[in-house]
């Protein structure tokens, strides 16, 4: 089979030779005089590493690799006398030879239960290239049915670098998209709405054809159900780290965090917008230093009282200074501070909780 990479081929019967050994298939690519960079054994493996990480058969690549070692100075021991250590020194050493590149395995595709804690870590390291975070929580399922597809979760440890310059960093690649272990994508904005651009993951599936495109997931149903899933999957997540709050510091490492993110979704997310809003927090007249949830809030509040009180500022010291404040207060009621900007558009949005 030949072709000039168009529309074109032909077949022609091969020599006997032409393979090695009983049985097998090999490729010859005839590079464009500017592909150059093709020739290298760094851009071949920075290539598969992208793309083919996680195939299941083994991929090798002829490199050549420098070793150095330590042998004895013929020079300078030629004086060596009896009983006196010989000298060393460092020489390198060039081989060649075949480097398997592929070494990463796709925990997604083992039952959870089989996968360690410690695995999960290590994988959401290696993944997404960050050493030094740990995630809060993660999330391993399998969808089936109409679509079938598996996927982890992660809620990072810290916001992420890209991030904290822009929450909604479009270089920010947080879903990786997999068809059949093949890398294809990590900029698919679909595959989770942008309220949650700080969730970090993976997805592979093989009802998607190897070629996909933004085009064809836009057209297909699959990524209407991926994406529903996957933001269930998410609240679940959040939802856990809320729960817990009372015996541990993560949820308020994570409002800190990714708090923002959830405003957002206030905003824009039509379907879920009351779930999320159980998990808002805020500082108020009465809570101190800590924070306050709605639940908290409805549940301290007087009989009588019909509405939920905020009170707009820069800063939880400024918002507490409002002269509505005092008046409300001598009524029993409480009053949330709303100190970011984002937060009089939330409330707009929000109009009414449990009502």
């Amino acid at each position: 089979w030949e072709s000039e990479a168009d529309s074109s081929y032909t077949i022609t019967e091969a020599p006997d030779d032409a393979i090695s050994g009983e049985s097998g298939t090999k490729l010859i690519l005839h590079l464009k005089d500017d592909a150059s960079a093709y020739l290298e054994a760094s851009k071949i493996e920075e290539l598969l590493q992208r793309y083919s990480e996680f195939i299941e058969f083994p991929i090798s690549v002829w490199k050549e690799t420098t070793e150095y070692k330590r042998v004895p100075d013929e020079e300078a021991n030629k004086d060596l006398k009896e009983g006196e250590e010989p000298k060393m020194k460092t020489v390198p050493e060039t081989k060649e030879g075949y480097e398997t590149v592929n070494n990463q395995k796709p925990i997604w595709l083992r039952p959870p239960r089989d996968v360690t804690e410690e695995e999960y870590q290590d994988f959401y390291k290696s993944a997404f290239r960050n050493s030094y975070d740990i995630p809060m929580k993660y999330s391993h399922f399998v969808l089936e049915g109409q679509v079938e597809c598996k996927a982890i979760l992660y809620i990072p440890g810290m916001l992420p670098f890209e991030l904290s310059r822009d929450m909604f960093d479009e270089n920010a690649r947080n879903i990786r998209l997999y068809v059949k272990r093949v890398f294809i994508n990590d900029q698919f904005d679909d595959l989770l709405p942008r309220w949650l651009k700080f969730v970090k993951g993976v997805v592979d599936s093989n009802d998607l054809p190897l070629n996909v495109s933004r085009e064809i997931l836009q057209k297909s149903k699959v990524l209407s159900i991926i994406n529903k899933r996957l933001v269930r999957k998410s609240l679940d997540m959040i939802k856990e780290l809320a729960e817990a709050e009372e015996e541990d510091s993560q949820y308020i490492m994570f409002w800190n965090n990714f708090g923002k993110y959830l405003k957002v979704g206030i905003i824009e997310d039509d379907r879920n917008r009351e779930e999320i809003a159980s998990y808002l927090r805020f500082y108020s007249s009465t809570s101190g230093d800590e924070y306050t949830s709605l639940d908290k809030y409805i549940a301290n509040m007087p009989d009588g009282q019909k509405d939920i009180y905020y009170v707009t500022g820069d800063g939880k010291k400024k918002a507490s200074m409002s002269p509505v404040i005092e008046k409300l207060k001598s009524r029993g009621y409480d009053v949330l501070f709303a100190t970011e900007p984002l937060d009089e558009i939330m409330f707009e949005s929000l109009r009414s909780y449990k009502d």
